[in-house]
């Protein structure tokens, strides 16, 4: 009688929603065994902090529009150990690969490995991000992309 409506996955709406921010940039970054989500927060939290000193000064967090917008998923390997995928958008700041590799130093010496690189397509990261939530994975956005649809 009634039509099944097709109806997107949660991962075609996430990938809607951040497809049109410009992301820049994209880490990989592991986590030592046994790792707990608090110490993956925080030990994240200081490298986005670090980033936004870099990009614009101490006082980053203060600006009305906020430099550096992040999203993140944060997945299990095989192993059950968890990992970390972001996506890093500068506004106003054309950060280099070097600034975001001094960024990660602290999570290198406390946490494990981290890789950074450059998008060339930012459409695949943000496609690659997106389906990890289809896999019991967690997603979270920086508090200043949260409701803005702007590049």
């Amino acid at each position: 009688m009634f039509a099944p409506v097709a109806r997107p996955s949660l991962a075609d709406e996430w990938q809607r929603f951040l497809e049109p921010h410009g992301w820049q940039w994209f880490w990989t970054l592991t986590c030592a065994y046994g790792a707990q989500q608090h110490k993956i927060d925080k030990l994240f939290s200081v490298a986005i902090q670090r980033l936004g000193r870099i990009a614009v000064g101490r006082r980053w967090y203060r600006r009305a529009a906020v430099p550096i917008v992040w999203a993140r998923v944060t997945e299990r390997s095989r192993t059950r150990e968890r990992h970390v995928h972001v996506l890093i958008l500068s506004r106003g700041a054309d950060l280099t690969w070097a600034e975001n590799e001094d960024a990660l130093l602290h999570w290198r010496q406390k946490m494990g490995f981290a890789q950074v690189k450059r998008l060339s397509s930012p459409r695949r990261a943000v496609r690659y991000l997106a389906k990890q939530t289809d896999d019991d994975a967690e997603i979270d956005v920086s508090p200043d992309l949260k409701g803005s649809q702007t590049s």
